[in-house]
């Protein structure tokens, strides 16, 4: 595994207003993504679910509708505070460090999330770090599933709500462009990890990969452009 540990700081505070607008559009992740994530999630109704990175809110709303009790958490204050004035009944949002989530008991919870999340981690230990602590917080049958841009298979295409940088030679670690399509263009930066690096890191934070899966679309009610030729998403399940 790679030991990538090259990055920069990138303050989701500036961009949480964009984002919360971007995510109310984002057909390709809310189709091919978030629709998959939940059906591992299964049941919902009344379960305990952390939504590790919830940003604006948008999932925790979602699984919130499916009968869940949710708890979201974001390193980013503006992102918890724009959470909060959306209808944030029965769902409690807290600003945390990465990694931190001390407020939460130990075998508490039923589910976890991380949803784009890890890939803007530019190092193992830290992405370590935050898998372990949603290990301890996770029931001893927990299940965890995380959901990136699969990079890996999709460098230089172009999806209804992104495209990505087109870039050779992939290491761990590296840093990856995306473009995050809006009625104004977001640039973000994420980390490149294989799915082997998300395997060790795993392991390493005591869980075992459950399954994986690389959505393409099928159905014709949108007009996809590269979503039917190649999966623009990674899902990982994870069993604690």
């Amino acid at each position: 595994m790679g030991r990538g540990q090259r990055g920069i700081n990138v303050d989701y505070n500036l961009m949480a207003d964009s984002f919360d607008v971007y995510k109310e559009k984002d057909v390709t992740s809310w189709v091919l993504g978030y629709r998959n994530v939940i059906k591992y999630l299964v049941p919902l109704s009344n379960k305990r679910i952390l939504d590790y990175g919830c940003g604006t809110g948008k999932f925790s709303r979602f699984l919130r509708g499916r009968g869940a009790k949710v708890i979201g958490v974001d390193v980013a204050e503006r992102m918890i505070d724009l959470a909060k004035n959306h209808d944030s009944k029965d769902v409690q949002y807290f600003t945390v460090k990465s990694g931190e989530l001390d407020f939460i008991e130990s075998f508490s919870l039923d589910y976890a999330v991380c949803n784009f999340v890890l890939c803007t981690l530019p190092s193992e230990a830290e992405i370590v770090k935050v898998l372990k602590e949603v290990n301890r917080v996770l029931r001893r049958d927990g299940l965890l599933v995380i959901l990136n841009v699969n990079v890996e298979k999709c460098t230089g295409k172009e999806f209804i709500s992104l495209k990505v940088d087109n870039v050779n030679n992939l290491t761990s670690g590296q840093e990856i462009g995306i473009t995050l399509k809006s009625k104004k263009p977001l640039r973000v930066i994420d980390y490149f990890w294989s799915q082997e690096d998300y395997a060790d890191m795993l392991a390493e934070a005591n869980f075992k990969i459950y399954a994986t899966q690389e959505p393409i679309a099928t159905d014709k009610d949108h007009e996809w452009i590269d979503e039917d030729q190649c999966s623009p998403l990674l899902i990982i399940v994870a069993k604690k």
